[in-house]
């Protein structure tokens, strides 16, 4: 078996130029989801505010007295997210008022249709809840809407943390980061004024100032800017610095994502093309491998030819120098195989129908009439599908059939070997397959094909005859055995290596002389300027 462990560098761009197909597919439809993703991931963006955990109110001193650095970091963030300070949020956005359609004013178009079926799905669950409770629950929605897009961090080796809010406006996320921060710092004075309400009494004038400053603050609660000044405040925590933001989208920029996702979608084609070539495909694709793993001499390659309704005829395809060249070369590496094995009659045959027999053995026969001045014989044994009459314009009857007994109780005289022959050439001439009238398996079974073989050896040098394939075909495997040998001929990319190795193994085990392997349909996927320089 062929070694597919063993590869070079020109076998791997040559699995990737075989199957370009599959690359240039994965490739474009990879650069295809990625730009349909970008066009669906609505651009986000950032604010920030910093906060300065400034001390411990003296009120609080002995709450706090357990507890050390860390613990007091983490519980004011927490403090952030409860829900006192996310209410005041909500209420002064009115948040809750939002809707999933509200995400239309910043998306793409492409978007559209899912946001529509997204605010169709919200109205459809509201209209099945109690009015009385519909306004918790759109509170609910919007507190966990903030919630997810908020964030809270401590800068390592500082009592400072970071409040950030992400929104599809930048302004609103910056209005929203202001109001969060503010209304913690609210929050954090009205604990003082607990406290101190309960330690000193509510007329205390510590206490009035405290309240007074509260409600100044909750009148003025907004998103906007305000002096450092009003920013910094009575409370504990200190807003030190107010939100701002780059009004760059978060992530990276979507040209970069869409230049990452082409050079993906490339590489991911030109690795999946390989690896199917390699490894999945597994059909002969070269003639080292039908070499290799069939241990068959190659006695030559025909290119595929895509131009649909041509002749196959090497002499109706001059203009076709690589068609020609391929098979003149054949023609002389069948011609040393003929005389270095001496043999005289071959079948050509192929494991599946569709394999192109009967052009193959058309052309060697012509070329060898010609190149050899071989006085060549072609004899059309493919009874349930003539094909060489067709190729040379001629009566497919009288043919081999006639002079058969194939149905001896139709009353026919056999007629003369003569008859049948058309002189095509000098040196080339054919017996056609006629009209079968019963089982050809009938016709094996009768020594007057062998007579009639060593009768036509006598007057030509090499006789091919062409057949259909033998796996439909049982009486291709009794002409293998009857003919000096047989040469099977191999589509490129078509028949699995398994079903050829079997096929192989059935009549090899019937003593049947298989000469060698011919490759046809070829393709060359390598330009030839750049396989030159591999």
């Amino acid at each position: 078996m062929e070694n597919t462990n063993l590869m070079s560098f020109r076998s791997i761009i040559i699995s990737v130029f075989r199957k370009k197909n599959i690359a240039i597919i994965i490739s474009i439809t990879g650069f295809i989801f990625t730009f349909v993703v970008l066009k669906f991931n609505t651009p986000m963006y950032t604010a920030t505010a910093k906060l300065h955990i400034r001390g411990i109110p003296q009120v609080s001193q002995d709450f706090y007295m357990g507890l050390g650095g860390s613990r007091i970091h983490q519980t004011q963030m927490a403090i952030v997210r409860s829900d006192p300070v996310l209410r005041r949020v909500v209420e002064t956005l009115h948040l809750d008022k939002q809707t999933p359609d509200y995400e239309k004013k910043f998306c793409s178009p492409i978007k559209y249709f899912l946001i529509d079926l997204k605010q169709k799905q919200f109205e459809s669950a509201m209209n099945e809840v109690p009015e009385d409770r519909k306004k918790d629950i759109l509170f609910m929605v919007a507190k966990n809407r903030l919630l997810k897009n908020l964030t809270t961090n401590l800068i390592s080796g500082t009592d400072i943390f970071t409040i950030e809010v992400t929104d599809f406006s930048p302004a609103m996320a910056v209005a929203i980061t202001n109001i969060l921060s503010r209304a913690y710092t609210i929050f954090d004075q009205q604990q003082q004024l607990v406290e101190l309400t309960q330690t000193y009494g509510k007329f205390h004038p510590s206490v009035v100032q405290l309240a007074d400053n509260i409600d100044l603050m909750t009148k003025r609660l907004s998103g906007n800017k305000v002096s450092d000044f009003e920013a910094l405040g009575t409370a504990s925590v200190k807003i030190i610095e107010q939100a701002n933001t780059d009004y760059q989208p978060v992530g990276r920029p979507k040209i970069q994502i869409l230049l990452i996702g082409i050079i993906a979608s490339i590489c991911a084609g030109l690795g999946f093309a390989f690896v199917y070539d390699h490894f999945l495909d597994q059909t002969f694709k070269s003639p080292e491998q039908i070499i290799n793993t069939l241990n068959l001499p190659l006695i030559g390659s025909v290119p595929k030819i895509y131009k649909k309704g041509k002749s196959l005829l090497i002499s109706e395809m001059q203009t076709n120098y690589l068609y020609t060249l391929f098979l003149e070369d054949m023609a002389d590496q069948l011609f040393v195989f003929i005389k270095t094995l001496k043999i005289k009659s071959i079948l050509m045959s192929s494991t599946v129908k569709g394999e192109g027999c009967s052009s193959i053995s058309s052309n060697l026969a012509i070329l060898l009439s010609k190149q050899a001045s071989c006085k060549t014989l072609l004899i059309d044994m493919n009874f349930a599908n003539p094909t060489v009459s067709k190729l040379f314009a001629i009566s497919n009857e009288p043919g081999i059939a006639d002079i058969l007994e194939i149905n001896p109780t139709a009353g026919k005289n056999k007629g003369q070997l003569s008859d049948i022959i058309h002189h095509i050439d000098n040196n080339f001439d054919i017996i056609t397959a006629g009209k079968m009238e019963m089982n050809p398996t009938a016709l094996t079974n009768e020594h007057e094909f062998v007579d009639i073989i060593n009768k036509l050896k006598e007057m030509y040098s090499v006789i091919l005859v062409d057949s259909s394939n033998i796996k439909n075909n049982k009486y291709i495997e009794k002409l293998s055995q009857i003919l000096d040998g047989t040469i099977i001929v191999i589509s490129e990319g078509k028949v699995k290596k398994q079903i050829i190795e079997n096929t192989l193994s059935i009549i090899r085990r019937k003593n049947v002389n298989v000469v060698g392997a011919i490759l046809n349909n070829r393709k060359f996927p390598i330009p030839e300027f750049i396989y030159k320089r591999l």
